[in-house]
Order: structure tokens, then C-alpha cells, then sequence
């Protein structure tokens, strides 16, 4: 298992540099107090323990201009002395480098570098099961490392920095430049023509006369939990439990469950999980994982309250603002209510009713009652119930 030095950027926090230059002052470590990112900290730390890497050390770097991710000569000893001791693999950027950033740091680090976005696509690299998930990765990982090439005529096994290839023949860095984007562009190809079939398909799912509900969350909120629930409740049992771990990015597929609750007969679909601080490419792989939930009749969101923060909420908010899910109605659980001591504090998204947000346990089952009544007032309010006697 690989041992990684997760290099994390300190940072004045948006009050302090707000109130600096309120005051016309420059910040220094006297008066203000440098803080952590601790929702980005928590996070790469879940992703790097999720890419079955060991987390051996965090050196911080305070930081007073944040968007200078360049470190200087007495950092870069610092760091190469903690490589030499620790006998370091591979040094994580909790920030995104642009490629000239990444390639001058490739040159003075001695052990392999990935940034933020490049650990990301190393996780959904092990993850991924499905062919058009997969083929989106290898176009991710291609486009990500072209502007990285260093030497041309090392593989990228050999190649100090990038993305983690564990002898990948086919995407060896003796590809010239003009080889690799001849390889992107058939990838893109594929993916396109997949992406049709896509669109077919979700257009087949929508003549399913089935009410469609679908989970969305941040990744480990506990999507897959409350699928396992449904699944346990329904009258019929209709299909396999889905993967649950306690793991950022524990699965990368949407899978689909038909359940049979209080005879409402509900077809289920877990997503994939959501993270802040996506690349835009990245950003734009997790929309198209979100294409085949158009059709859905009802969003249920599935918010950690033990990770409560406003962070959260902005990314749920802003993938539940693609033009086609704006309209669909959502039910908001805050979930891992059984874990909490005081009254639980969210950030709360503005479009979802107050009364569509329950308190939640997937493990205790709290509120599970109150969200079936949900359910069913949304996805049903048009139906009459009617007892026939014989």
C-alpha cells in the first residue's frame, strides 16, 4: 500500500481577509490567525484512505496569497526530508495545480505528486463498473495528464507525477503528443455513440409505469443505506441489496431496486455520490450520471448532518438546479440524527418545502413513518383510496 504526505494549504479565512481590508491593513500571523479548510481537509483525507493509499503525514502550509500554490525552497526541503524519513510514495496536493504548477513541483519532489483532481480521477479509475463510466474516466484521465506530458519518452509508469497507472500498457507516455489526442478524440467518439444508446434507454425507462423515486446526496451520507431500508420494508423482495460501506465513493454505478411499500409499488435508484471542489471536468462527468433521472417522479435527498456545513448544501443545490430536475419534487432527510447530541444545524436549499424536511435514521429507522406519508401525498395526492367489501 502506497504511504502518502498530504501536503494542505492554510489559509486566512473570507472574515479576516474581509476585515483586513476593511481596515487597510495586510494580515499577519500576529493578528490573524491562519484556519484550516477543515470540510476540504476532512474530505481528502476520506478520499485518500478510499483509494486504499495509508495517510503516513499532513504538512501544512500557511498560505497568505491561496490562489500561489508554488511552494518555496525551504517547504520543498521540509517536504523532501519528510519523504526520505517517512519513505514517502506519493505526495498529495490538497489543491488544484494547473499543469505548469504541476510539472515544476514534479521536478522537486522526489516521489510521485497528484493534485486534488488527479486523486479523484485515480479513485473513480478502481471504482467504475460501467462501460460508459469507465470510457468518461479514461477520457478524463487523457485529457487531465496531455498538458502533464514531461518527457516524452518515458511511460507514464516511469513519470514521476501524474495520475497512478498501475501498469496501464495502453496509456504509456511514449505516445507523442498528437498519438494521445488521437486517442481522445476516439474516446470521444465511443462516448458519444454510448451516450445515444444512453438517451434511448432513459427513454424506455420513462414508459415504466412504475412511480420513480431517486436518492441523491453527498458521497457516505447514507444513500445505500436507505435503499437497503426500502428494500427490508417491501412486501415483495425484489431484487439484491446494494453495496454499503463506510468509504467515500464505496460504488461509482447508479443501481435500480423495484420496492412494493404499503402497496405503493416504487421503482428506486441510487446515485452517485456528490463532493465539492469538483474539476470541471470532473463537474461535468457527474451531470451525465444525472441524465438518467429526468424522468424521476420524486428526488429524495440524503443530507449528512454529521458533515453539516454550507458547502454541503451549495453542491447538492446546485446539481438540483440542472433545468431538468428543477421541477421535480424532492423530500429532504437529514440523515444520522441518531448521532447527535444537540439539535441538529444545517444549512438549509431554499426550493424544498419545510415541510418536505424530515429528521432522519436509516439505523434507528426515525422518521421512516413520516417519509412514507410523504411519499405518498407527493406521488399519490391525485389518487382515491377506496375499500371494497364482499
Amino acid at each position: 500500500m502506497k504511504k502518502v504526505l498530504l501536503v494542505n494549504y492554510l489559509k486566512y479565512s473570507e472574515s479576516q481577509i474581509k476585515r483586513a481590508q476593511e481596515e487597510r491593513i495586510e494580515p499577519d500571523d500576529d493578528t490573524f490567525v491562519f484556519e484550516k479548510n477543515n470540510e476540504s481537509l476532512d474530505d481528502i483525507i476520506s478520499l485518500v484512505e478510499s483509494a486504499t493509499f495509508t495517510l503516513v503525514s499532513i504538512y501544512n502550509v500557511k498560505n497568505r496569497d491561496y490562489h500561489k500554490k508554488l511552494l518555496s525552497f525551504f517547504h520543498l526541503e521540509k517536504i523532501n526530508e519528510i519523504i526520505e524519513k517517512d519513505k514517502i510514495d506519493l505526495v498529495v496536493f490538497n489543491t488544484f495545480l494547473i499543469p505548469s504548477e504541476y510539472n515544476i513541483l514534479v521536478e522537486k519532489i522526489k516521489a510521485s505528486i497528484l493534485d486534488y483532481e488527479g486523486l479523484l480521477i485515480e479513485i473513480f479509475s478502481q471504482r467504475i463498473n460501467s462501460q460508459y463510466a469507465k470510457i468518461a474516466i479514461d477520457l478524463a484521465k487523457l485529457k487531465y495528464q496531455l498538458p502533464r506530458l514531461i518527457d516524452s519518452n518515458e511511460g507514464f509508469d516511469q513519470q514521476k507525477g501524474g495520475v497512478i497507472n498501475r501498469g496501464s500498457g495502453e496509456k504509456q507516455i511514449s505516445l507523442d503528443r498528437s498519438r494521445l489526442r488521437g486517442k481522445i478524440a476516439q474516446l470521444e467518439n465511443k462516448l458519444e455513440e454510448l451516450h445515444l444508446k444512453k438517451i434511448d434507454s432513459i427513454e424506455k425507462l420513462a414508459d415504466i409505469p412504475l412511480k420513480k423515486v431517486v436518492l441523491v446526496g453527498y458521497t457516505n451520507s447514507g444513500k445505500s443505506s436507505l435503499m437497503n431500508l426500502l428494500l427490508s420494508k417491501s412486501s415483495r423482495t425484489i431484487g439484491k441489496e446494494v453495496l454499503v460501506k463506510d468509504q467515500l465513493f464505496a460504488s461509482l454505478d447508479t443501481s435500480s431496486r423495484r420496492v412494493i411499500i404499503e402497496n405503493m409499488e416504487l421503482l428506486v435508484t441510487d446515485t452517485v455520490g456528490l463532493i465539492s471542489n469538483m474539476s470541471q471536468r470532473l463537474d461535468e462527468l457527474f451531470v451525465t450520471t444525472f441524465s438518467h433521472i429526468y424522468n424521476a417522479d420524486l428526488i429524495i435527498i440524503v443530507y449528512d448532518i454529521l458533515r453539516a456545513s454550507e458547502q454541503q448544501s451549495l453542491t447538492i443545490a446546485k446539481y438540483m438546479d440542472i433545468p431538468e430536475l428543477r421541477d421535480i419534487p424532492k423530500i429532504m432527510l437529514i440523515n444520522k440524527i441518531d448521532a447527535m447530541f444537540n439539535p441538529p444545524v444545517f444549512f438549509a436549499i431554499p426550493e424544498i418545502p419545510e415541510n418536505n424536511i424530515i429528521n432522519f435514521s436509516v439505523l434507528e429507522e426515525e422518521g421512516y413513518n413520516l417519509l412514507v406519508k410523504r411519499i405518498r401525498e407527493i406521488l399519490y395526492k391525485d389518487y382515491v383510496s377506496l375499500t371494497l367489501q364482499i
